[in-house]
């Protein structure tokens, strides 16, 4: 592969790199990395026989030796594993350094540029589901339709979803942590977008930096006194990064320590780099900070709602149900209390389906959960033909005399619901979500051998 890339950013790579780690990165443009990330109550059921490689500074990441067919894979269409790249995953040593060292008490915090979801699903996993919380915020209404899709998949109760612009709007809802992964000039996703070459320029790049200081200033005031902020972004040079980390300390931070072991990885104990060809994954930069001042707001106390009861339903004790506009929604107290505090932003993700004549509708987003608290009987499909057709969307006539809303899995994976009538079932699977690319025969004998079906 030949790619051109601007003068004046090889140029700014001196700055930031040796020539050796320079000429790394220029052969690495020949070479691809893939990693996934595995639920960790969910992926225990995932095939272990795919050659998972861990990735150093996440516990549950993994690096596979070649990309699999994500989308004919059940398992990943059920949120058993969630595609992301490895540095992103970095995150987690961040986080569980400050966890551990600030505090041991229910947490509320915030992913500020969600979409579509990687951060937001791993912080999930990192959370305690029944007392922290955490709202994933995406203003542009199409990548926040991705984004709750990805945390419906992922299958955690605790979450919310927000549509601020924080480039407008204010943050008023007190956080004990921040993750902002910022917009940024994507120098770190060349290998992958094209389009990122053709849109960069210095000018873009002090651009970028300006935005990136106009967001954090709008959210920094609410984030408590020895709250954490986690910086990121995708780009390599000290305009988005070293300088606006020195800026954030400037507004009353202390830089937070902690460790990242990976062949390759660039920083101290505050800031690190990834960057292909001297680390396996893609270039990203990360740094951590623990706030010094006082927040700005307070949670404000609300009378709770009464509870909601439906039919087929039995939330958890920690759990809640809501029904807006006859959508069901599932969350727990302490998402309901946050919720609250903004109700006409906030929402649940969770949408497990809608009241008709005072039965409940399943939606796909009921099988993804964690633990099951629905009582609809299930089918087991034993074909993975009959599995793809259903996550096509497709109706499938079975020998069954069952009858009514019926949960359907494959192998114990859960696919979603359908309306059984005399044999037939009627597929509930969401439009939006069903697979539309079709495979010829030798494709799908190819892909069954790859996910060793």
């Amino acid at each position: 592969m030949t790619v051109k890339l601007p003068t004046p950013f090889i140029e700014q790579l001196k700055d930031v790199w040796t020539q050796e780690q320079i000429d790394n990165y220029l052969a690495a443009f020949e070479t691809e990395v893939h990693s996934i990330r595995i639920h960790p109550k969910k992926g225990k059921d995932l095939n272990t026989s795919l050659n998972l490689k861990p990735v150093p500074w996440c516990e549950n990441g993994f690096y596979l030796d070649e990309k699999l067919p994500y989308t004919w894979d059940p398992a990943f269409q059920a949120g058993y594993y969630y595609v992301q790249e490895a540095a992103s995953m970095a995150i987690e040593r961040a986080f569980t350094s400050w966890r551990t060292k600030y505090t041991e008490t229910e947490i509320v915090g915030l992913d500020a540029c969600a979409a579509p979801g990687g951060k937001s699903t791993h912080l999930l996993s990192l959370l305690e589901e029944d007392r922290d919380v955490l709202i994933s915020n995406e203003p542009i209404p199409k990548r926040r339709l991705s984004l709750q899709d990805n945390l419906q998949q992922w299958g955690y109760a605790n979450s919310l979803i927000s549509p601020f612009d924080f480039t407008r709007s204010e943050l008023e809802i007190p956080v004990d942590f921040l993750l902002v992964d910022a917009p940024c000039s994507g120098e770190g996703m060349f290998r992958k977008d094209a389009k990122a070459i053709e849109e960069w320029s210095p000018e873009n790049v002090m651009h970028c930096a300006w935005r990136q200081k106009e967001i954090l200033s709008r959210l920094i005031p609410a984030i408590k006194k020895n709250g954490l902020l986690m910086y990121s972004t995708c780009t390599f040079n000290r305009q988005e990064n070293e300088e606006i980390a020195a800026w954030i300390i400037s507004q009353g931070f202390e830089p937070l320590e902690f460790e990242i072991d990976g062949k390759g990885v660039l920083g101290n104990k505050n800031s690190f780099r990834f960057s292909p060809g001297n680390t396996l994954s893609e270039g990203f930069f990360l740094s951590g900070f623990v706030k010094q001042e006082e927040c700005s707001f307070a949670m404000k106390e609300f009378r709770k709602p009464k509870p909601v009861q439906v039919k087929d339903i039995e939330p958890r004790s920690q759990q809640v149900l809501e029904i807006v506009e006859q959508q069901v929604y599932l969350g727990t107290h302490n998402a309901q209390r946050v919720l609250l505090q903004n109700r006409k932003a906030l929402r649940y993700s969770m949408r497990i389906g809608e009241v008709l004549r005072d039965q409940l509708k399943p939606s796909s987003t009921l099988v993804y959960l964690n633990e099951s608290i629905d009582q609809f009987p299930t089918y087991q499909l034993d074909e993975y033909k009959q599995a793809i057709a259903f996550l096509e969307g497709k109706s499938l006539q079975l020998e069954s005399k069952n009858s009514g809303f019926t949960r359907f899995t494959f192998k114990s994976i859960p696919l979603g619901f359908g309306k059984m009538v005399k044999g037939r079932v009627n597929n509930l699977r969401d439009k939006h979500l069903r697979i539309k690319q079709q495979l010829a025969s030798n494709e799908l004998q190819e892909l069954l051998q790859k996910l060793k079906l």
